[in-house]
């Protein structure tokens, strides 16, 4: 028997990079997940792997940033049939220099990295307050903390995710709900993305950084423990998951 036998978890950006390293570890240790992620396809996909190795897992293809959101979710939690976990690692990256940054392209980025972590966590609040408590898990990121070169608007939104995962960790503690926020820094299909666009010099000293690491052997088992009945007493605080640690 899995350590996340019986737990009911949301999770959006199922289909790649960090998200699907966590789907595969929740249903590896026999938790229930319901997995969105605007993929489709790739999204399936890793929904199916997942349930082999153990797990109950169902995946619905949603752009958390479009309006289905509320609904594809509260469909989830009315298949899981209440909801423990909520993991929030849907988020997407776009680079521009800050005297180039527009309001289009903040917004891009604001609506996807912060607004859907806060409209997922205010839907999740009430069904945790029905289940006596719970656990959200959301995304940051060290860009958050220390700023990222070439991506002011994505390293504001994830400043933004803190403040709010700080927030709520104090407010909502009193209906036994935690909240801890990631900061990882991993090697995923985002930052393949990242490194296509930026200067050489970006990407040689990011590459040194980043090497060696693994969504799935490095990021799965953390986010397992978070879920989990054993990290009930971790709240308000952020997590440093890579080989840099950036704080200012």
């Amino acid at each position: 028997m899995g350590i996340l036998e019986g737990r009911r978890i949301v999770l959006t950006g199922g289909a790649s990079g960090m998200g699907a390293a966590s789907v595969r570890a929740f249903a590896r240790e026999g938790a229930r997940v319901f997995s969105m992620d605007v993929n489709g396809d790739a999204g399936a996909q890793v929904a199916s792997e997942a349930a082999e190795l153990g797990g109950d897992v169902l995946f619905e293809q949603c752009n958390v940033a479009s309006e289905r959101l509320d609904d594809v979710m509260e469909r989830g939690i009315e298949w899981l049939g209440g909801l423990d976990v909520l993991a929030n690692v849907a988020g997407i990256e776009r680079g521009a220099t800050p005297q180039d940054v527009t309001e289009e392209q903040f917004e891009e980025i604001l609506d996807p990295n912060l607004w859907a972590t806060i409209r997922t966590n205010q839907l999740a609040c009430p069904h945790m307050q029905e289940a006596g408590g719970g656990r959200i898990i959301n995304y940051a990121s060290d860009a958050g903390l220390g700023g990222m070169p070439m991506a002011p608007a994505y390293s504001v939104s994830k400043g933004g995710v803190l403040g709010w995962s700080r927030s709520i960790a104090r407010e909502w503690g009193v209906y036994n709900i935690a909240v801890a926020a990631m900061c990882p820094a991993i090697w995923t299909p985002m930052y393949e993305e990242y490194r296509r666009r930026e200067p050489p010099e970006l990407v040689a000293l990011s590459d040194r950084m980043l090497e060696g690491t693994d969504a799935d052997r490095d990021m799965g088992p953390v986010m397992v423990f978070l879920a989990s009945t054993g990290a009930n007493a971790v709240s308000g605080q952020h997590f440093h998951v890579g080989k840099i640690n950036v704080a200012f």
